[in-house]
């Protein structure tokens, strides 16, 4: 009998019963696309010009309005003014015979390219928990309603007992 019950209990203590727990990751997913845009602006080649008339002096005295008048061309037949970068240029002169203050300028033809990307981050995550069951073998749980059973019927037997020993000394009831 005490071999009986010592395998009992050491079955009971060494049972293969197993935890079984379910469990849930968590994975992050990342997803980049790239999205580029290409733009190319070309404008045209620019020519200007600007004429401005120079007035003659006129107050009356023709003595001092010839001499005005020499001084001014003097002055300005000394612009000759020439300007050029690459393609692009400028320019200033007088005309003497015209009386006339001429500006040039050109603009060469210019390209201006530009292009964008986009980048768009996708993140896909799943958050998973790992939630422990318990998990009680089915011997144990037949042991544990027959120990329920057997305390009860226990129970029933020590107060029917005690029912009968009362019973006798108190025959009333």
């Amino acid at each position: 009998m005490k071999k009986l019950l010592i395998i009992a209990i050491v079955f009971t203590l060494l049972s293969c019963g197993t935890k079984k727990i379910i469990e849930q990751k968590t994975t992050v997913e990342k997803e980049l696309k790239k999205d580029s845009t290409f733009v190319s602006i070309t404008s045209t080649e620019i020519k200007d010009s600007l004429r401005v008339k120079v007035s003659s002096s006129e107050t009356g005295n023709k003595n001092i309005d010839s001499i005005v008048n020499a001084e001014i061309d003097k002055i300005l037949s000394k612009i000759d003014t020439n300007k050029a970068s690459g393609s692009n240029e400028l320019s200033f002169s007088y005309d003497k015979l015209a009386k006339v203050l001429i500006a040039y300028g050109k603009v060469a033809e210019s390209k201006n390219q530009e292009t964008k990307t986009n980048i768009f981050d996708k993140n896909h995550s799943t958050k998973v928990v790992e939630v422990p069951v318990k998990y009680i073998p089915k011997w144990v749980e037949c042991l544990a309603y027959f120990g329920a059973f057997s305390l009860s019927y226990l129970l029933f037997l020590v107060v029917r007992w005690f029912y009968k020993q009362y019973r006798k000394i108190n025959p009333v009831l």
